[in-house]
């Protein structure tokens, strides 16, 4: 796989829309190259090592594994999986963290990484209660493999956990907890720094309590009337990325358009930074927000994306009585 530069699909393309709980849109748009096939013809594999020139009988060797290019193909498609499965779940609150699982050994010498995670997520529900989790895979480059697992509180309540509980369950390594501030930066972290020539290509990159956590709801249009509806959401786009997939003999199979959208002024309004604007300026902001608030709170039905705004804005409006304070007695 490469990146190459963004290319607008057309509007009669096939488009798979993504639609997340905290207010962002996916788009996917996949364009195959059956041109590559005239070429592939000619070729046939006679054993794992040779393949056949079907047009002048030549044998060509080869160490390259097909069935392993298709795998390291699938792991790179996962990553965004991974990405929108992170969104979709996760919004920064006080009973989710980010832990990182660490072996003191390479990857080659552990019996049954499977088997370590499971248990590691059944001896810590035995302890808190029930927890949904994301476990991610990962590789560094001499070979050790790590977990970073996204742990949410299933009921709501704060994540009560620290590293001393958390090595007493895990006894492979070392442990580190990691609150999740930037869902944005954290959740991308996957699909951009993801080292995939580090992975294996017989292993998975993630799992996760299906029973629990939601995958985003997905839509299958057309890439014209996919627009349509982003226009009607007022929906702005924040990235586009265009993708190449090479099979074993160079040739590009299929090119990919990933797009991703978020609700106008949703984004805008979580980022406020109240320690930038005037005292008065921000009074005033939280007053008209809170009677809003007040004036509305029984006659709407509220999406996740509308209770993460609020919840924010309650957060800043306790930030800023506590700057206030400080402020006044400093004055």
């Amino acid at each position: 796989m490469k990146k190459v530069p963004y290319t607008k699909p057309k509007a009669n393309k096939r488009t798979t829309m993504k639609f997340l709980k905290n207010g962002m849109f996916k788009i996917k748009v996949t364009k195959a190259n059956f041109q590559h096939l005239s070429h592939i013809r000619r070729f046939r594999r006679i054993d794992k090592n040779t393949i056949l020139d079907m047009t002048t009988g030549e044998l060509i060797e080869s160490k390259v594994n097909a069935t392993g290019i298709r795998k390291k193909s699938s792991l790179y498609k996962s990553r965004y999986e991974l990405n929108e499965l992170l969104l979709n779940n996760y919004y920064g609150e006080e009973n989710e963290r980010l832990v990182t699982l660490l072996y003191d050994k390479p990857f080659a010498e552990i019996n049954s990484p499977y088997n370590d995670l499971r248990y590691f997520i059944d001896k810590l529900q035995r302890r808190i209660g029930k927890v949904g989790y994301i476990a991610v895979k990962q590789f560094t480059n001499n070979g050790y493999l790590y977990y970073e697992i996204w742990l949410k509180k299933v009921n709501g309540t704060k994540l009560d956990i620290n590293i001393e509980m958390l090595s007493s369950i895990w006894k492979y390594g070392k442990v580190m907890i990691q609150k999740i501030d930037n869902i944005m930066e954290l959740a991308d972290y996957v699909k951009n720094g993801q080292a995939v020539k580090n992975f294996p290509s017989d292993i998975r990159l993630y799992s996760y309590s299906t029973k629990i956590l939601d995958k985003p709801k997905k839509y299958v249009t057309f890439y014209a009337d996919a627009q349509k509806i982003l226009q009607q959401e007022n929906a702005k786009k924040i990235s586009s990325v265009t993708e190449s997939f090479l099979n074993q003999y160079k040739i590009e199979v299929q090119r990919i358009n990933y797009e991703t959208y978020v609700l106008g002024g949703g984004a805008e309004l979580m980022t406020i930074n109240f320690s930038k604007v005037p005292p008065e300026v921000a009074t005033g902001i939280l007053e008209d927000t809170m009677k809003l608030l007040q004036e509305t709170y029984s006659q709407v039905e509220y999406s996740n994306i509308d209770k993460q705004i609020i919840s924010n804005t309650f957060k800043m409006a306790f930030n800023h009585i506590r700057n206030m304070e400080s402020y006044n007695k400093n004055k």
